[in-house]
């Protein structure tokens, strides 16, 4: 078993794979069976096919918007191979209308396999 520190590694690997628009990172840091929950339709999509097509229209809309997640400190737990982290994220960019700024939280939770972890959900929501 890893300690905590792997875990919210991973999550930090896929989010700045988000960040420099990287989709084979992504899908990489990903189990096949992954589950996205996200605030923009359809909301939920399950596996590495849907999670590719939802990668690209996160990866355009971040490229679009310059667009950028930071995640501050995450509450990690992990028992055997099963880990879950939460952490406030926030999200920055610019469009035409402006800079904006959209606070959230992110929570996953990971696997461990063959030695790595690998997020097996991964949930955004904004805070309204």
């Amino acid at each position: 078993m890893s300690d905590c520190n792997s875990p919210l590694n991973a999550v930090q690997v896929l989010v700045e794979a988000i960040n420099n628009g990287d989709r084979e990172a992504c899908l990489a840091a990903m189990s096949d069976d992954v589950i996205i929950i996200d605030d923009v339709a359809p909301f939920r999509v399950s596996g590495h096919e849907a999670a590719q097509l939802w990668l690209g229209r996160v990866v355009d809309a971040r490229q679009r918007l310059h667009a950028s997640l930071t995640l501050e400190d995450a509450d990690v737990r992990v028992a055997q191979d099963q880990a879950y982290v939460v952490a406030p994220g926030h999200l920055k960019g610019s469009a035409t209308a402006g800079e904006f700024h959209v606070d959230g939280l992110l929570a996953s939770t990971l696997e461990e396999r063959d030695g790595r972890w690998l997020v097996n959900s991964l949930v955004w929501s904004s805070q309204r």
